[in-house]
Protein backbone atom coordinates (compact mmCIF):
# COMPACT_ATOMS: atom_id res chain seq x y z
CA UNK A 1 0.00 0.00 0.00
CA UNK A 2 1.21 3.30 -0.96
CA UNK A 3 1.60 5.72 1.95
CA UNK A 4 -0.93 8.44 0.70
CA UNK A 5 -3.21 5.43 0.21
CA UNK A 6 -2.70 4.48 3.81
CA UNK A 7 -2.73 7.67 5.10
CA UNK A 8 -6.08 8.63 3.06
CA UNK A 9 -4.79 11.83 1.07
CA UNK A 10 -4.61 13.52 4.31
CA UNK A 11 -3.54 17.09 3.97
CA UNK A 12 -0.66 18.88 6.00
CA UNK A 13 -0.06 22.53 6.83
CA UNK A 14 2.41 24.78 8.54
CA UNK A 15 0.83 25.56 12.24
CA UNK A 16 1.19 28.47 13.09
CA UNK A 17 5.47 30.11 13.52
CA UNK A 18 6.54 26.39 14.39
CA UNK A 19 7.56 25.79 11.08
CA UNK A 20 5.95 22.05 11.87
CA UNK A 21 3.77 19.97 9.13
CA UNK A 22 1.08 18.51 11.23
CA UNK A 23 -2.39 17.40 9.56
CA UNK A 24 -4.94 19.60 8.59
CA UNK A 25 -7.09 17.43 10.79
CA UNK A 26 -6.53 16.63 14.41
CA UNK A 27 -7.52 14.09 17.08
CA UNK A 28 -9.38 15.85 20.01
CA UNK A 29 -8.01 14.11 23.68
CA UNK A 30 -11.43 15.41 25.21
CA UNK A 31 -13.18 11.99 24.57
CA UNK A 32 -10.67 9.85 25.38
CA UNK A 33 -11.03 10.16 28.79
CA UNK A 34 -14.98 8.99 28.83
CA UNK A 35 -15.84 6.30 31.16
CA UNK A 36 -17.90 4.62 29.03
CA UNK A 37 -14.68 4.32 26.80
CA UNK A 38 -12.48 1.15 27.15
CA UNK A 39 -8.88 2.06 27.23
CA UNK A 40 -8.52 -0.69 24.57
CA UNK A 41 -10.76 1.19 22.48
CA UNK A 42 -8.71 4.57 23.18
CA UNK A 43 -5.73 2.99 22.19
CA UNK A 44 -7.37 1.86 18.93
CA UNK A 45 -8.56 5.19 18.08
CA UNK A 46 -5.73 7.04 18.64
CA UNK A 47 -3.13 4.09 16.67
CA UNK A 48 -5.74 4.39 14.08
CA UNK A 49 -5.85 8.09 13.68
CA UNK A 50 -1.55 7.90 13.46
CA UNK A 51 -1.82 5.20 11.11
CA UNK A 52 -3.95 6.79 8.73
CA UNK A 53 -2.28 10.25 8.35
CA UNK A 54 -3.13 12.62 11.50
CA UNK A 55 -0.67 13.49 13.03
CA UNK A 56 -1.52 16.85 15.43
CA UNK A 57 -2.89 15.31 18.38
CA UNK A 58 -5.20 17.90 21.27
CA UNK A 59 -5.43 17.42 25.04
CA UNK A 60 -5.74 19.27 28.45
CA UNK A 61 -4.37 18.52 31.93
CA UNK A 62 -7.74 18.95 32.98
CA UNK A 63 -9.19 17.06 30.55
CA UNK A 64 -11.48 14.49 32.68
CA UNK A 65 -9.58 14.66 35.82
CA UNK A 66 -6.24 13.62 33.78
CA UNK A 67 -7.67 10.20 32.27
CA UNK A 68 -7.55 11.85 28.94
CA UNK A 69 -3.72 12.78 29.29
CA UNK A 70 -3.01 9.47 31.18
CA UNK A 71 -5.14 7.23 28.25
CA UNK A 72 -3.25 8.97 25.49
CA UNK A 73 0.26 8.63 26.66
CA UNK A 74 -0.77 4.21 27.13
CA UNK A 75 -2.09 4.83 23.26
CA UNK A 76 0.99 6.68 22.16
CA UNK A 77 4.02 3.41 23.17
CA UNK A 78 5.26 1.29 20.93
CA UNK A 79 7.10 3.69 18.88
CA UNK A 80 3.52 5.91 18.16
CA UNK A 81 4.50 9.02 20.26
CA UNK A 82 7.22 9.48 17.44
CA UNK A 83 4.99 9.76 14.88
CA UNK A 84 2.79 12.40 16.51
CA UNK A 85 3.00 16.37 17.27
CA UNK A 86 1.72 15.75 20.84
CA UNK A 87 -0.58 19.47 22.22
CA UNK A 88 -1.58 19.75 25.55
CA UNK A 89 -2.92 22.62 27.51
CA UNK A 90 -2.56 24.15 31.55
CA UNK A 91 -4.72 26.19 33.66
CA UNK A 92 -2.29 27.62 35.56
CA UNK A 93 -1.71 31.41 35.73
CA UNK A 94 1.40 31.39 38.46
CA UNK A 95 4.25 30.24 37.92
CA UNK A 96 3.68 27.49 40.54
CA UNK A 97 0.89 26.07 39.47
CA UNK A 98 1.82 25.79 35.81
CA UNK A 99 4.99 23.83 36.94
CA UNK A 100 3.14 21.70 38.74
CA UNK A 101 0.89 21.15 36.14
CA UNK A 102 3.36 20.56 33.34
CA UNK A 103 4.54 18.08 35.20
CA UNK A 104 1.82 16.20 35.74
CA UNK A 105 0.88 16.27 32.00
CA UNK A 106 4.29 14.84 31.13
CA UNK A 107 4.10 11.86 33.59
CA UNK A 108 0.66 11.28 32.47
CA UNK A 109 1.90 11.26 28.56
CA UNK A 110 4.60 9.30 29.43
CA UNK A 111 7.04 11.29 27.13
CA UNK A 112 9.96 13.52 28.22
CA UNK A 113 8.86 16.71 26.14
CA UNK A 114 5.73 18.04 24.73
CA UNK A 115 5.86 19.72 21.02
CA UNK A 116 3.27 22.33 22.31
CA UNK A 117 1.84 23.46 25.83
CA UNK A 118 -0.69 26.25 25.24
CA UNK A 119 -2.52 28.40 27.94
CA UNK A 120 -5.61 26.62 28.23
CA UNK A 121 -9.23 29.20 28.62
CA UNK A 122 -7.95 32.87 27.91
CA UNK A 123 -11.56 34.14 28.75
CA UNK A 124 -10.96 36.94 30.99
CA UNK A 125 -8.95 40.33 30.64
CA UNK A 126 -6.81 39.52 34.07
CA UNK A 127 -5.66 36.56 32.60
CA UNK A 128 -3.54 37.78 30.15
CA UNK A 129 -2.02 40.25 32.99
CA UNK A 130 -1.51 36.76 35.39
CA UNK A 131 0.49 34.79 32.66
CA UNK A 132 3.28 37.77 32.07
CA UNK A 133 3.10 39.50 35.26
CA UNK A 134 5.46 38.65 38.29
CA UNK A 135 6.08 34.85 39.29
CA UNK A 136 3.29 33.83 35.97
CA UNK A 137 3.21 30.92 34.09
CA UNK A 138 4.74 31.78 31.32
CA UNK A 139 7.98 32.24 33.01
CA UNK A 140 7.40 29.02 33.64
CA UNK A 141 6.40 27.59 29.87
CA UNK A 142 9.63 29.55 29.13
CA UNK A 143 11.62 27.81 31.39
CA UNK A 144 10.57 24.55 30.29
CA UNK A 145 11.49 25.48 26.58
CA UNK A 146 15.06 26.18 27.75
CA UNK A 147 15.25 22.68 29.38
CA UNK A 148 13.46 20.83 26.61
CA UNK A 149 10.40 19.58 28.13
CA UNK A 150 7.83 21.14 25.81
CA UNK A 151 9.18 22.95 22.19
CA UNK A 152 6.62 25.47 21.59
CA UNK A 153 4.20 27.69 23.54
CA UNK A 154 1.05 29.05 22.44
CA UNK A 155 -2.88 30.03 23.83
CA UNK A 156 -6.08 29.29 23.60
CA UNK A 157 -9.52 30.88 24.03
CA UNK A 158 -13.31 30.31 23.06
CA UNK A 159 -15.34 33.35 24.79
CA UNK A 160 -14.38 36.66 23.14
CA UNK A 161 -11.67 37.47 20.28
CA UNK A 162 -11.32 41.24 22.04
CA UNK A 163 -9.85 39.13 24.80
CA UNK A 164 -7.41 37.49 22.28
CA UNK A 165 -6.26 40.44 20.95
CA UNK A 166 -5.52 41.61 24.46
CA UNK A 167 -3.43 38.54 25.26
CA UNK A 168 -1.41 39.43 21.81
CA UNK A 169 -1.10 43.21 22.66
CA UNK A 170 -0.09 41.91 26.34
CA UNK A 171 2.45 39.55 24.78
CA UNK A 172 4.20 42.02 22.69
CA UNK A 173 4.41 44.91 25.14
CA UNK A 174 6.50 41.90 27.00
CA UNK A 175 8.59 40.86 23.85
CA UNK A 176 7.11 37.60 23.65
CA UNK A 177 5.82 36.22 20.48
CA UNK A 178 3.13 32.87 20.38
CA UNK A 179 3.82 30.45 18.43
CA UNK A 180 0.50 29.24 17.56
CA UNK A 181 -3.63 30.53 19.33
CA UNK A 182 -5.98 28.28 18.85
CA UNK A 183 -9.70 30.00 18.96
CA UNK A 184 -12.76 28.64 17.43
CA UNK A 185 -13.85 28.98 13.78
CA UNK A 186 -17.12 27.68 12.33
CA UNK A 187 -20.33 29.23 10.60
CA UNK A 188 -21.81 30.17 14.05
CA UNK A 189 -18.37 31.77 15.16
CA UNK A 190 -19.02 34.36 12.07
CA UNK A 191 -21.90 36.06 13.40
CA UNK A 192 -21.78 36.54 16.99
CA UNK A 193 -18.03 37.58 19.02
CA UNK A 194 -16.10 36.51 16.10
CA UNK A 195 -13.04 35.44 15.88
CA UNK A 196 -12.63 35.55 12.26
CA UNK A 197 -12.64 38.85 10.01
CA UNK A 198 -15.17 37.79 7.19
CA UNK A 199 -13.70 37.69 4.07
CA UNK A 200 -15.60 38.65 0.90
CA UNK A 201 -16.21 35.31 -0.87
CA UNK A 202 -19.34 34.29 -2.82
CA UNK A 203 -19.54 30.93 -1.44
CA UNK A 204 -19.14 31.50 1.91
CA UNK A 205 -20.85 34.71 2.33
CA UNK A 206 -24.01 32.41 0.49
CA UNK A 207 -23.01 29.25 3.20
CA UNK A 208 -23.18 32.31 6.23
CA UNK A 209 -26.31 33.81 4.59
CA UNK A 210 -28.41 30.56 5.61
CA UNK A 211 -27.07 30.47 9.55
CA UNK A 212 -27.14 34.23 9.89
CA UNK A 213 -30.83 34.75 11.40
CA UNK A 214 -30.22 31.77 13.73
CA UNK A 215 -26.77 32.55 15.48
CA UNK A 216 -26.63 36.44 15.42
CA UNK A 217 -27.76 36.34 19.12
CA UNK A 218 -25.23 33.80 20.28
CA UNK A 219 -27.97 31.54 21.18
CA UNK A 220 -25.94 28.14 19.44
CA UNK A 221 -22.63 29.37 20.97
CA UNK A 222 -22.70 28.08 25.05
CA UNK A 223 -18.94 28.34 24.85
CA UNK A 224 -18.84 32.16 24.05
CA UNK A 225 -22.41 32.94 26.26
CA UNK A 226 -21.67 30.73 29.47
CA UNK A 227 -19.78 29.74 31.28
CA UNK A 228 -20.97 25.92 31.37
CA UNK A 229 -17.80 25.02 29.35
CA UNK A 230 -15.19 26.83 31.21
CA UNK A 231 -13.45 24.26 33.63
CA UNK A 232 -11.35 27.15 35.34
CA UNK A 233 -15.11 28.40 36.37
CA UNK A 234 -15.62 25.93 38.61
CA UNK A 235 -12.56 25.46 39.56
CA UNK A 236 -10.58 28.57 40.22
CA UNK A 237 -7.75 26.59 42.54
CA UNK A 238 -6.87 25.54 38.94
CA UNK A 239 -5.60 28.77 38.21
CA UNK A 240 -2.88 29.11 40.87
CA UNK A 241 -2.25 32.18 43.72
CA UNK A 242 -2.09 35.40 42.61
CA UNK A 243 1.25 37.48 42.27
CA UNK A 244 3.24 38.13 45.66
CA UNK A 245 2.99 41.63 45.00
CA UNK A 246 -1.05 41.46 44.40
CA UNK A 247 -1.14 39.16 47.66
CA UNK A 248 0.45 42.09 49.43
CA UNK A 249 -1.90 44.97 48.21
CA UNK A 250 -4.86 42.87 49.14
CA UNK A 251 -3.02 43.01 52.76
CA UNK A 252 -2.70 46.43 52.59
CA UNK A 253 -6.41 47.07 51.80
CA UNK A 254 -8.72 48.40 54.61
CA UNK A 255 -10.93 45.74 56.13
Amino acid sequence: MSENAAHGEMQYRILGRTGERVSAIGLGGWHLGFKQLDEQLVTRIVRSAIDRGITFLDNSWDYNEGASEIRMGKALGDGYRKKAFLMTKIDGRSKVEAVRQLDESLRRLRTDHIDLVQHHEIIRYEDPHRIFGQDGANAALVEARQAGKIRYIGFTGHKDPRIHLHMLEVAREEGFTFDTVQMPLNVMDAHYRSFERLVSDAQREALLAKTAGAASRGEFEPFKTTSVFDSTASNPAWLGEESQRVKQLEQAMPH
